[in-house]
């Protein structure tokens, strides 16, 4: 009877103790349970106790009122009977320490992420078999001890600890580790000890915090357990070259198989349309489809590709939008970021910084169209936007600007600002960011925006084409050391005008590809010349220019010219709905929509609504495409020479409608049932023609149209009449086609073209050769009533161009003998059956080849019957001319 009597003197003396140092120690009294009221006494004597000592005694719950004691720190628990963690307990959001050890706990419930400010938590010499992922959401906590359970497996986010320090798993049933635990930030100490462990993860050799790892007493490999008796850092060493075999050996795994298409290797890009992404800043359901856009930008680092911003077909909305793919999984993903976020954009600039591996943005234009000037930097490791401070003079806001990273600096040329397009050159320095604008010698290139940019041969900026009022095509070139412009010019071909390409160098190569021409369309392009380190050398150097190299160098004034002999190469890429294109480490590297190789198909109306992203991939090496001299045959190389020469620009006109199929009529594009039928028959003409005239050509009866799609040649003819009368008689038209249409020679003199536009086309680019004039004044002729037909076949020079230069003007000529020497002159300039030597034919043929004509017959009567059959618009009866 003593005992019970003694008790709550005991209690009363703790409770006196704690007003003075707010810890209440209630341990080892031997309560099966807390004394009734007890939370009410302690808040009578003091409601801020910030420690609970309530080891050794044989609780089995603890009440709920415990939680109105919400300035506990510190509670310990230790070897009670306690088989669940007491609810109260969940509630005390100040917690920090926890020790629940020498219980019978064997399941811990989620409700233990309540404790958000908890730092040390000791769950050892329980019954534990598992613990719940909520564990690996507490932001705080440093120690946790879980030594002496049953512990089979650990959870698989427990990495996701940020504050962890110490973890001590020992004497537990462990048969592995989860890799995750290579993300522990700042962990220091792990026992490991008595376990079943058979080997490490890999990933936990990149632990650069790590000061000990207590491997002992496991069942481990033969090569980890040398490794771990040498010692932690041999071992840490031996698990990063492991991580990094089965990193390798996961890429081979999980790459796509490509498929071989000529020089290319083709893949198939997947994106997930809904993905729950979780972050250390959140969760996000994010649609991973890279929706095709318009002035983004694309930034190749090593097998990663980043996509930034840009304005999107579908909406017209402009993004702000982070994607990124590799090419070891060939999947887009939505990247979410934090920070200091840029504003949407289009037109920017974009460089990768190696030094600190980061994304360096500036200017564009935001949604309110309105020109931007700032700087904004994406840490590419953890994905954060800062916006450092800049000092020095900013560039003034701008759009189409070039840039380029070079030794620590962005440089960037060019673009266009408010007051219209500039040509100064800025350098940002990447680590103290300051703008500067260094003093150059020479002259530098015209203002312009959207020009190509490269720093080649260590420290030449090259600038190529680019736009203003015009497209350009010139070339310039800037040494960072003496800052002086060289002069640069092309030998022999020359890269035709564009505008948003594309410049890299590789290997003293410098190669141009894709961009926009002056007609607007994309072009695929490419361009490759040599340029040795030596060719830009400045007088007085100790190398000399090398003009076998291909770029020749001679002094001008003091200065240096170079000369770069371009070559054109054959690129073998087919049209395209979109496409984007990169050249890094001397690879072409390719983002487009379908492919025929890998039988994916692009729905045009998709891809015209921009409801589509590049889900084909496909690179090759620079150095595996062949020059496209090399790739033709004599036939169509003669063909280049002579389209050299004779200006015509046809094949750019055709090459732009193709780029823009998608927005001509359907029956361009396309070949109905019947069209069909008959290109099959006439394909059996053709063979059979080719068999019994092996020496004959073939008849030009299926040119491609401006779209690049066979059309039967009778078709490309179409009845016009147009509601202007003067088009209704012969003189008419004949005068309107000659007056209204710009007619060049053949680009290939001995032969038909190989494209027959339709007259709608001819009469929209007003520009046409031979048989598309013909076609336009046939077309018209038709419709006007008359009988007309084209006719091919060879003329003379003088009758191809209408040359008259030597035939004698009748009107100065005796009138007895005019008849005679316009006798001799026919005779003269043209002599049927008489063979023509090679230089005549070379003369004749250079002045368009194959003459296209047409042939009108139109029958009449006599009387009052022939003036009725001139009224335009009425359909007369035909005479077929003998």
């Amino acid at each position: 009877m003593a005992a019970p009597a003694k008790l709550p003197e005991m209690f009363e003396e703790r409770l006196q103790e704690c007003r003075q140092t707010y810890k209440l120690n209630v341990g080892y009294a031997g309560f099966p349970q807390l004394p009734s009221g007890f939370v009410n006494m302690v808040k009578q004597h003091n409601p801020h106790i910030t420690e609970l000592e309530l080891s050794s005694n044989n609780l089995t719950n603890l009440p709920d009122d415990l939680s109105d004691l919400r300035l506990i720190r510190v509670l310990r628990l230790k070897y009670n009977q306690l088989k669940r963690l007491p609810a109260a307990v969940a509630k005390l959001q100040q917690l920090i320490v926890l020790e629940l050890s020498g219980n019978l706990i064997n399941k811990l419930d989620s409700s233990i992420a309540q404790l958000a400010s908890l730092k040390e938590l000791d769950l050892s010499g329980n019954v534990l078999t598992e613990l719940p992922t909520a564990l690996a959401t507490l932001p705080k906590l440093e120690v946790l001890r879980l030594e002496n359970n049953r512990l089979e497996s650990l959870p698989e986010n427990i990495g996701d600890l940020p504050s962890l320090t110490k973890l001590d798993i020992s004497t537990n049933c462990l048969r592995q580790l989860p890799s995750s635990m290579g993300r522990l930030k700042r962990i220091q100490r792990i026992d490991a000890a008595n376990n079943m462990l058979v080997r490490v993860p890999p990933a936990m050799g990149h632990l650069k915090t790590i000061k000990e790892l207590n491997l002992r007493y496991n069942n481990l490999d033969d090569k980890y357990k040398a490794k771990a008796d040498e010692g932690l850092s041999r071992l840490l060493a031996f698990l990063r070259e492991e991580d990094e075999r089965e990193r390798q050996e996961e890429i081979e795994r999980l790459r796509p198989i490509g498929t071989a298409a000529g020089p290319y290797m083709e893949y198939r890009c997947k994106a997930e349309p809904s993905q729950l992404l979780k972050t250390d800043f959140g969760e996000f359901t994010v649609d991973n489809r890279c929706w095709i856009r318009t002035g983004y930008t694309l930034t190749q680092v090593n097998n990663m590709v980043y996509v930034f911003g840009g304005q999107l077909v579908k909406d017209g909305t402009v993004s702000n939008e982070l994607f990124w793919m590799t090419s070891e999984r060939m999947e887009w993903h939505a990247q979410p970021t934090r920070g200091d976020r840029p504003s949407g954009r289009y037109g920017h600039v974009a460089v990768y910084d190696p030094d600190h591996h980061a994304l360096v943005v500036f200017g564009g234009r935001n949604a309110d169209k309105r020109r931007l000037a700032d700087i904004a930097v994406l840490d590419l490791d953890t994905f954060t936007w800062q916006r450092p401070p800049i000092s020095g003079t900013a560039p003034s806001p701008r759009e189409g600007a070039a840039a380029a990273y070079h030794a620590g600096h962005m440089v960037l040329f060019g673009g266009h600002g408010t007051g219209g397009r500039t040509n100064d050159l800025m350098l940002l320095e990447l680590s103290g960011w300051t703008w500067q604008q260094p003093n150059t010698t020479g002259t530098p290139p015209s203002p312009r925006s959207h020009a190509a940019i490269t720093v080649g041969n260590g420290h030449y900026v090259i600038i190529h084409g680019g736009r203003n009022n015009f497209v350009l095509e010139d070339m310039h070139v800037l040494d960072l050391l003496t800052r002086a412009w060289v002069d640069a010019s092309p030998k022999g071909t020359c890269p035709p005008p564009r505008h948003s390409h594309s410049l890299h160098m590789h290997n003293e190569w410098l190669y141009l590809f894709n961009g926009i021409n002056e007609l607007g369309a994309s072009t695929v392009t490419l361009f490759k010349a040599h340029l040795p380190r030596n060719a830009l050398d400045r007088p007085g150097s100790p190398h000399t220019p090398n003009a076998a190299s291909g770029a020749d160098g001679g002094e001008t004034g003091g200065g240096v010219v170079l000369q770069l002999d371009w070559q054109e190469l054959d690129p073998e890429l087919p049209y395209n709905k979109n496409r984007a294109g990169v050249m890094q480490q001397g690879q072409l590297k390719c983002y487009q929509l379908g492919s025929n190789m890998l039988g994916r198909t692009m729905n045009e109306d998709d891809a015209e609504k921009g409801l589509a992203y590049w889900d084909v991939h496909k690179v090759a090496r620079l150095d595996a495409f062949k020059s496209k001299a090399s790739a033709v045959s004599d036939r169509e190389a003669g063909s280049k020479a002579s389209r050299s020469q004779s200006g015509s620009t046809k094949s750019s006109r055709v090459q732009h409608t193709i780029h823009s199929a998608g927005k001509m009529p359907l029956s361009y594009t396309t070949n109905n049932a019947k069209e069909q039928k008959m290109l099959a028959y006439i394909g059996d003409f053709q063979r059979v023609f080719r068999e019994l005239y092996p020496y004959r050509r073939p008849m030009p009866l299926a040119p491609l149209n401006e779209c690049g799609v066979p059309k039967f040649v009778c078709t490309t003819l179409r009845p016009s009449l147009p509601p202007f009368h003067e088009l209704y008689t012969l003189e008419g038209c004949a005068k309107f086609v000659s007056e209204f249409l710009t007619v060049e020679p053949l680009e290939d003199p001995l032969h038909p073209p190989e494209h027959m536009p339709s007259p709608m086309s001819i009469l929209t680019w007003q520009a046409a050769d031979p048989f598309d004039a013909a076609t336009v004044l046939c077309s018209l002729l038709l419709g006007a009533g008359y009988n007309a037909y084209m006719v091919m076949g060879y003329a003379a020079l003088a009758v191809t161009l209408n040359d008259q230069s030597e035939t004698e003007c009748p009107w100065l000529q005796e009138p007895d003998s005019t008849a005679a020497a316009t006798a001799n002159n026919n005779a003269a300039d043209v002599r049927p059956g008489s063979p023509m030597n090679s230089a005549t034919q070379h003369r004749k043929s250079m002045a368009g080849g194959p003459a296209s004509s047409t042939t009108i017959t139109r029958g009449s009567k006599a009387g009052s019957d022939s003036t009725a059959a001139d009224e335009p618009g009425k359909r007369k009866k035909y005479q077929v001319r003998p």
